[in-house]
């Protein structure tokens, strides 16, 4: 029997033949109506209603701008009271800031995409003139970080009814090409400079710097944490959700994602102490490690204001976020007692061969410690003894 493909908002009575389209949620005067026809007409026809049952209700409340550029500007003023109450960080708007603006500024012949009116802009619009002129001048990451801000913005503007729905959805940007000859190399962090930036770091950050040191969780899965995933009876944090890049709630990384760690004794007190002093105002979300107002955190803020300015007061060798990912990974790698597959299940890997190739050179760096240490054992040994 064909599999039946799922149309949100079209519920097929007879496949093909008769859907019922449905309004409910919507804020409209009707709720469903009966369409007789296919499931591509159906879907369509859904789209083109939704759009006519809108129209009057959109003129009574907010008119969306008139062209493109003015829809940005309001969505960036939005934005910028989500700094005010430190929901983002400077970095992140001035990032979102000139995404939108190299968006505006790609030329369709002797227009701007930033002159368009809202609803000209198609996905055809996003994938075959702004990712295609921006493919020859940005790396794949920077062309996926701009995409991101796009999207957010879409997703708000389809939120304020300026449009049906967000013409970024479905566009994905391949980081897939040329690997960088100048990334750089993961290098083993000594304990002590952990130690050193959790003392040195603004006490809004210390917490959520020695959690990550000490747990490897990736930062979107360290900021959707809620305290019914940390059971600090049994010693373990549940990693269930994750935030992504758009600052939407979604699944963990990868299918292995899904992982149970153990606390240490210290970290399992500092959380209790922290669960018991943290104000009212946080808990809304019941997120371990919000912003003030109790919002998702921003990772630019933990990135930035956490750690890279503490290391440049310490006058440390750079360092990243993720570097304390990296830390936890060479803590449990150079503790040769620890398996290969534990140490991927930790990490929420979703193979054991990533594993290693990801920590090649801790492995080595390991293994030849372990071999050194067996010569040396080697030498000393006087008539077997």
């Amino acid at each position: 029997m064909p599999t039946i493909k799922k149309i949100q908002g079209v519920r097929p009575v007879i496949p093909n033949k008769k859907y019922i389209i449905d309004l409910r949620g919507r804020g409209l005067d009707v709720e469903q109506e009966t369409f007789y026809g296919t499931a591509k007409q159906a879907s369509d026809y859904r789209d083109k209603l939704l759009v006519e049952l809108r129209e009057p209700k959109q003129r009574m409340a907010h008119e969306p701008p008139a062209h493109l550029a003015a829809a940005c500007a309001e969505f960036l003023a939005e934005q910028q009271k989500r700094i005010e109450d430190d929901e983002i960080g400077v970095g992140e708007f001035t990032n979102k800031t000139r995404h939108l603006n190299q968006m505006c500024e790609v030329r369709i012949g002797n227009k701007t995409v930033g002159s368009l009116a809202l609803h000209d802009v198609t996905k055809d619009v996003l994938n075959d003139n702004v990712r295609r002129s921006m493919k020859k001048r940005l790396a794949a990451k920077t062309l996926r970080s701009t995409f991101v801000s796009i999207k957010q913005f879409f997703t708000w503007c389809e939120n304020e009814d300026w449009i049906l729905k967000s013409p970024a959805n479905g566009i994905k940007i391949s980081l897939k090409g040329k690997k960088n000859k100048r990334a750089r190399e993961k290098r083993v962090i000594d304990p002590q400079e952990i130690k050193d930036l959790i003392e040195a770091a603004p006490e809004t950050y210390k917490r959520e710097i020695e959690f990550a040191a000490r747990t490897g969780l990736r930062a979107g899965e360290q900021r959707a944490l809620t305290w019914d995933a940390v059971d600090l009876d049994l010693g373990y944090v549940n990693i269930v959700s994750a935030i992504k890049w758009c600052g939407e709630e979604d699944e963990p990384k990868t299918e292995k994602g899904e992982r149970s760690i153990p606390l240490p004794g210290s970290l399992i007190q500092m959380l209790r102490e922290w669960k018991m002093r943290q104000p009212l105002k946080q808990r809304v979300r019941n997120l371990v490690f919000p912003t003030r107002t109790g919002q998702i955190a921003s990772s630019d803020n933990w990135r930035n204001r956490g750690v890279q300015d503490t290391i440049k007061e310490l006058g440390k060798p750079h360092m990243t976020w993720h570097d304390l990912r990296h830390f936890y990974a060479s803590t449990l790698i150079f503790d040769t007692s620890i398996e290969g597959p534990t140490i991927a299940y930790y990490l929420g890997h979703h193979s054991l061969d990533y594993t290693y190739r990801e920590y090649a050179v801790y492995f080595r760096h390991a293994k030849r410690d372990a071999e050194i240490a067996q010569i040396l054992d080697a030498a000393f040994q006087v008539n077997g003894q």
